[in-house]
């Protein structure tokens, strides 16, 4: 038998393939879902190229107007960067991981709820 075979053998030949005393089989109703949509406006969108600086963090809670970042124009780096704001309320759901933007790349998503009311 070769040394291999001899390690497994002594390190797994006791371990049950099914423990059930490990298993916990009892049924839970699961916790309710958040279900969310991304509203009308809630893709910020870089309105030109440079680096976006944000202000914010994933799953901050932001209204219409509120500041999301500031972009950086590269190609003009003595001009004062430009004030990115939101469009529309909601939770920050994802936002640009790294700086680098181009005109149209997304700079943020928002999310909203859904209430009873819109779910039927």
């Amino acid at each position: 038998m070769n040394k291999t075979k001899r390690c497994l053998i002594a390190n797994f030949a006791t371990v049950p393939l099914f423990a059930p005393s490990l298993i916990n089989t009892a049924s839970q109703p699961a916790d309710p879902s958040l279900q969310v949509f991304i509203p009308a406006g809630g893709n910020l969108l870089s309105p030109g190229d440079g680096w976006f600086e944000p202000v914010v963090e994933i799953g901050d809670e932001v209204q219409a107007g509120d500041l999301a970042g500031w972009l950086h124009r590269l190609s003009e780096p003595e001009a004062i960067p430009q004030a990115i704001h939101f469009k529309v309320k909601g939770r920050v759901y994802s936002q640009r991981t790294f700086g680098a933007t181009s005109q149209g790349n997304s700079l943020a998503v928002l999310v909203q709820n859904l209430s009873n009311k819109e779910r039927s």
